[in-house]
């Protein structure tokens, strides 16, 4: 076999994927996918509380929740060539990744693995004392690097502020006062409205150097090429502020599914070696990746010592075919030569119990008219023995038989 078709070989099978992710399609799956999965987004509630007169704010710690526009079906691409063993592990009552094994054996390798934690602590007013009992004036849950959904929860959250402290029974010059400090207009009535910017409870998000994160809908208008593997989303540290007016709450950085740009990792086969690929999620979010992969060159350069090596083999086996038969004929030889001895020996316990001595011979000579018969005569072939006419008995007399008419000595 020619060098080239090895390279063409090893060109080709790894460029195949074993597993691959395509959007989810309505008709449903079909036989080749194993499933489908989200990818992650964190959401936090903000909660409003009220402890006598103390109004208190707090930001939750992020959950995540799959993210309903980023859905794909996982496939995987069976070959010919190889021996595969996918493992796929999913959160608990979700669609969010845990685990990703490949074994690709060509036979291929194995598995994929990770772990991540984000976590933020409560946000709270510092300048409050807390009471022993909380009223709830709003709760609302909402993607905080999404501007549309912030702005939206921030607004919803001082609405109902403003109502309750509208219906509470506070003093009127008290609400006022209220009121003014949060808008920035010192004794404005409680009918007074402010923008946006002088909204009391605010919540700014930002990401390093002070710029505000792409939001998920970036992601959907530039989707990633996820058809020889999967797609993820990594962490990315986002920074929290949540205050009252100009007043600061509370300020941290955590870490939250970046929601755009989205990655693509590939998942594809290696050429006659075992390849492993561990890759591990934390509620959908990819903490560790672990890859390991002998040399491919190594083997395709080894791949015609392994030819010549059993091309060799087939004389030898051969050789030992010929051995074999050839001990199998002497054996038979042995028998035979043995058979033939053993009829030998019946002969002679045959002859014995005839009456002859051992070694000895009959020659018996027919006459006629007292002269020996030829031996090409009828009648000189009769007789009993084994002699022949004209053969002398042991003390050198011929044998002969008397006939009619004899002298008998």
């Amino acid at each position: 076999m020619k060098p080239a078709i090895f390279i063409a070989l090893g060109l080709c099978l790894p460029g195949c994927a074993v597993v691959s992710s395509e959007r989810s399609a309505p008709a449903g799956l079909s036989s080749e996918n194993i499933g489908y999965y989200s990818l992650p987004r964190a959401l936090v509630t903000l909660e409003i509380t009220q402890n006598g007169d103390a109004i208190n704010a707090a930001i939750t710690e992020p959950f995540y929740a799959a993210d309903p526009a980023h859905k794909y079906v996982l496939n995987y691409k069976s070959s010919p060539l190889s021996a595969d063993t996918i493992e796929v592990e999913f959160e608990s009552n979700s669609t969010l990744l845990k685990k990703i094994s490949t074994t690709t054996e060509d036979k291929t390798d194995e598995i994929i693995l990770a772990a991540v934690k984000s976590f933020v602590g409560i946000l709270e007013s510092g300048d409050v004392t807390k009471q022993a009992t909380s009223t709830v004036i709003a709760r609302l849950t909402f993607d905080p690097v999404d501007p549309a959904e912030r702005t939206a929860a921030l607004a919803e959250a001082n609405k109902f502020l403003r109502n309750f402290l509208r219906f509470r029974k506070f003093g009127a010059a008290k609400m006022s006062d209220m009121v003014g400090d949060w808008c920035g207009i010192r004794g404005a009535s409680t009918e007074s409205t402010c923008d946006s910017d002088s909204w009391p409870i605010k919540l700014a998000v930002s990401v390093p150097g002070d710029v505000d994160p792409a939001p998920r809908s970036a992601a959907v208008s530039v989707p990633p090429d996820c058809t020889k593997g999967i797609c993820y989303r990594p962490p990315l540290p986002v920074k929290f502020r949540l205050s009252f007016g100009e007043v600061a709450l509370d300020e941290r950085t955590i870490e939250i599914p970046n929601a755009a740009p989205v990655y693509a990792m590939e998942l594809r086969k290696a050429f006659m070696v075992t390849k492993i690929k561990n890759i591990e999620f934390t509620k959908g979010v990819l903490t560790k990746v672990r890859v390991e992969k002998p040399s491919e060159a190594l083997a395709l350069v080894t791949l015609p010592l392994d030819i010549a090596k059993a091309i060799l083999s087939v004389p030898a086996d051969i050789l030992k075919l010929k051995v074999d038969l050839s001990s199998q004929e002497e054996a038979l030889a042995k028998k035979q030569a043995a058979l033939i001895d053993a009829k030998k020996e019946l002969a002679g316990k045959r002859s014995v119990e005839a009456g002859d001595p051992p070694n000895s011979r009959r020659v018996v000579v027919s006459v006629m008219n007292g002269r020996p018969l030829p031996q090409s005569s009828p009648l000189g072939r009769r007789g009993s023995g084994s002699g022949a006419p004209g053969e002398r008995s042991d003390d050198g007399n011929p044998h002969t038989r008397p006939g009619p008419g004899s002298e008998q000595p």
